[in-house]
């Protein structure tokens, strides 16, 4: 009888063979794309989005488990732009490094701090009894900013100020809470800098009155509702008339006429005072070449440094060729 070897047949099994690849370095690559895209490349903390999702997951928390509130801060160096201009922009870098050391080692290792750009910086403080738990963490942080950083052999003093939200469960979005902390910034920075406030809702009120104010100031200087008053300068002596002082008024078309104490400053610091102050220069020269006939001198007031970006030269000779007229 013939014997079969199952070796020779078509559908037997003849050996095994094995293809394999190293992907550690690959799962490396895929791993440090996904922390460089939640960690900020300079100092290495947790980015905006990064902070952004764990300030949802801990909103969600509270809301869904009735967790204690948690607080976020935010926090913005004062006056980092004069160490740009000073000593460079490595040196900022080096000492947004050295500041982002010193914030984590202000807050306790289960909470968050992060780079949220620029030269601020946010941190998340779960489980917060109330402002003076807050409070406490601020003092910490301001004593830890407020020791003199050493750079490049140069010694750099420094402050921040902090806006602070407590947040419950009545936000909805993460965005929300950062919005009301940044308000508070702005509020503690309109102290004197160097300082914190806890956000509350009049903040809100007065930052959306703000921001109004602003937009009705451009469309009044668009629509010509400054107005200027004159008051005269006299010689005590001679009780002569020497001059006049001319102040700027606002006709608000709703409001009436807006003082100068509650659009001046805010003129300042959105850029505005330099139309402002054309339209002062101007209108003053005007009115003062229809009173060349009067004695005296005339005087509007203004600030230097005003006058500079508004072109005084040429602007005033055209002021008082147009007066002229």
């Amino acid at each position: 009888m013939e014997q079969h070897d199952p070796s020779k047949s078509e559908n037997s099994i003849l050996g095994v063979a094995s293809i394999g690849s190293d992907v550690s370095e690959q799962r490396q690559a895929e791993s440090q794309l996904v922390h460089n895209a939640f960690h900020d490349s300079l100092t290495g903390l947790p980015n905006r989005a990064l902070f952004l999702d764990r300030v949802a997951h801990a909103l969600s928390w509270t809301r869904r488990e009735g967790r204690k509130p948690f607080a976020v801060l935010l926090l913005d160096v004062d006056h980092f732009k004069d160490v740009n201009d000073s000593l460079g922009h490595v040196a900022g870098d080096r000492l947004l490094m050295a500041i982002g050391e010193r914030l984590v080692q202000s807050v306790r290792e289960a909470d968050t701090v992060a780079r949220f750009g620029g030269d601020e910086f946010t941190m998340l403080i779960e489980g917060v009894n109330g402002p003076a738990d807050v409070s406490r963490a601020t003092v910490r942080i301001h004593n830890e900013i407020a020791t003199p950083f050493t750079i490049d052999g140069q010694e750099i003093f420094t402050t921040a100020s902090i806006g602070v939200t407590i947040a419950t469960g009545d936000y909805d979005q993460p965005e929300q809470i950062i919005r009301d902390a940044d308000t508070a910034m702005y509020r503690a920075k309109a102290q004197g800098r160097g300082g914190s406030e806890i956000f509350d809702v009049k903040m809100r009120a007065e930052a959306v009155a703000r921001l109004q104010l602003e937009t009705d100031l451009r469309h009044g200087l668009e629509r010509k509702e400054l107005r200027l008053v004159y008051q005269p300068i006299v010689n005590l002596e001679s009780t002569a008339i020497v001059g006049f002082e001319a102040l700027v008024r606002w006709q608000h078309p709703k409001q009436g006429f807006i003082s100068p104490a509650a659009f001046i400053p805010l003129a300042e610091d959105t850029g505005l005072i330099v139309p402002v102050g054309e339209f002062v220069l101007m209108e003053a020269c005007r009115r003062a070449a229809r009173w060349r006939s009067l004695p005296g001198r005339r005087a509007s007031s203004r600030q230097r440094e005003h006058l500079e970006q508004a072109d005084v030269a040429r602007r005033s000779r055209g002021g008082r060729a147009e007066g002229a007229g």
